[in-house]
């Protein structure tokens, strides 16, 4: 698996910002026919501190995006997290895996993840922002004009 980090820009030199993505293989675990294997990635994005990005191939060129807390990603790792649309819990067959369901409208998905791959890439969200620092990033006058505004 390789991991892409973009350090952050300088004053005057860019946007100030750091992105990390970390492709893997996530098995979609089906009842009916068993496994089988989509491509994806996460992301992350100082820009949007507390929030992860999951990309799921729905065919060569098409992702469905999903985003979620990186708490609740970590909190995952270790045990059951996550109610509603999004639920992460180490897999109870297989130490290895990572079991992410997620639920819309549209129907359930179950997806088994490698650990090793989500440490890897909750390690390098985190040089770019320690957990507990992202409060640090945020601009939280921008944020409450923004939110009174009626912006999203």
């Amino acid at each position: 698996m390789s991991e892409y980090v973009l350090p952050p820009s300088g004053p005057g030199g860019g946007a100030g910002y750091s992105t990390c993505s970390h492709p893997m293989d996530f098995a979609v675990l089906c009842v009916v026919n068993g496994r089988a294997e989509v491509r994806g990635h996460f992301s992350y994005d100082s820009r949007d501190p507390y929030t992860v990005r999951a990309f799921f191939a729905q065919g060569e060129d098409d992702f469905v995006e999903w985003v979620f807390g990186r708490d609740l990603l970590a909190d995952g790792l270790l045990r059951p997290a996550g109610h509603g649309d999004i639920r992460i819990r180490p897999s109870s067959d297989d130490h290895a895996l990572i079991v992410i369901e997620l639920t819309s409208p549209f129907g359930t998905a179950v997806l088994a993840a490698p650990r090793q791959a989500l440490e890897e890439f909750l390690a390098c969200a985190a040089e770019i922002v320690p957990f507990g620092e992202e409060h640090r990033l945020l601009d939280w006058d921008s944020e409450l004009e923004r939110l009174l505004a009626g912006e999203r």
